[in-house]
């Protein structure tokens, strides 16, 4: 992910708000060169990739990606800006890797004991920080930077997850799948509650609007985490909404990935990436796909 033109000018060095289209200093076309580098990018490694698209709407890319494999572990973190905030494509890859890095390094440090999930809370926390520290410039009726997150690790033994809003996470094998998160919207708060069945509540206009985000007046509530421990081999995949907005159900999901058993991450990633262009690209497409293989030296070394 490409953080050098989010808040610095490349040629001047000079610091830049969030929204800033021209640098003030030399007057360089900051927005659309930080913008464009952005439409298509992809990141792979051994056993984990991700995708990132503009999609067939929107004029940039809003989400942001974090992949990283330390040893046999891998993070991943995915962030959805806000539309209706200003700057949310910054916010997004602010979040991104602020979050990722505080998780990375910490499996870098082999810090023992081990505790994912408070690891992930605190890179949360961080992140949303460094989301509200964004400079920009006010304006009447606008939010300030923000979006959503959602963040996961596997260690060898378990994936643990976190997040804030409704970007998700699924574990895909081959007898069993499941998402991993679940929404904070205004949707998944009437069916949690009661007030609404799920047809009724997911039709209604005021069904995507999320209830918790990084940035300004976030909720202060300690995000979730979530653990799974795979006893078999499959494969973790976290999105956007730009994704899993384009499937019926995790099974149809599911049903993309089993149909590719040999593929590799970026392959699948690709092909759930073409399949939501391909259903009308109306949003900003992130996914990144981790294969999974439980019992590996590396889960050992971390629960000694």
């Amino acid at each position: 992910m490409n953080t050098d033109l989010v808040l610095r000018c490349p040629t001047c060095g000079s610091d830049a708000f969030a929204d800033d289209e021209f640098c003030e200093s030399c007057g360089l076309a900051l927005g659309v060169l930080r913008d464009g580098r952005r439409n298509h990018f992809e990141v792979e490694d051994e056993s984990a990739a991700g995708v990132s698209d503009r999609g067939l709407v929107h004029r940039r890319n809003e989400d942001a990606l974090f992949l990283e494999s330390i040893g046999e572990a891998t993070v991943v973190v995915v962030c959805d800006g806000v539309s209706t905030s200003v700057a949310p494509q910054v916010a997004a890859q602010i979040g991104a890797r602020t979050a990722g890095s505080m998780i990375s390094s910490a499996l870098h440090r082999g810090d023992l004991p081990w505790q994912a999930d408070q690891i992930l809370v605190e890179a949360l926390a961080a992140a949303n920080h460094a989301v509200v520290d964004v400079p920009w410039t006010p304006q009447r009726g606008s939010d300030g930077p923000s979006c959503t997150i959602v963040a996961a690790v596997w260690d060898g033994a378990a994936i643990t997850v976190a997040w804030s809003g409704d970007s998700r996470a699924y574990w895909v094998g081959e007898a069993a799948a499941v998402q991993l998160t679940s929404d904070h919207s205004w949707a998944q708060a009437q069916i949690a509650t009661g007030c609404a069945e799920p047809r009724e509540a997911l039709a209604d206009p005021r069904a995507h609007a999320i209830t918790r985000w990084l940035g300004p007046d976030a909720p202060a509530e300690r995000p979730p985490t979530a653990v799974y421990r795979p006893v078999a081999g499959g494969r973790l995949v976290v999105c956007s909404d730009g994704l899993w907005n384009n499937f019926e159900s995790v099974d149809e999901l599911a049903q993309v990935i089993r149909a590719k058993p040999t593929a590799s991450p970026i392959a699948l990633a690709r092909t759930l990436t073409r399949h939501a262009l391909d259903r009308g690209g109306h949003d900003n497409v992130t996914v990144a796909v981790v294969d999974i293989a439980p019992g590996s030296q590396h889960s050992k070394e971390r629960s000694a």
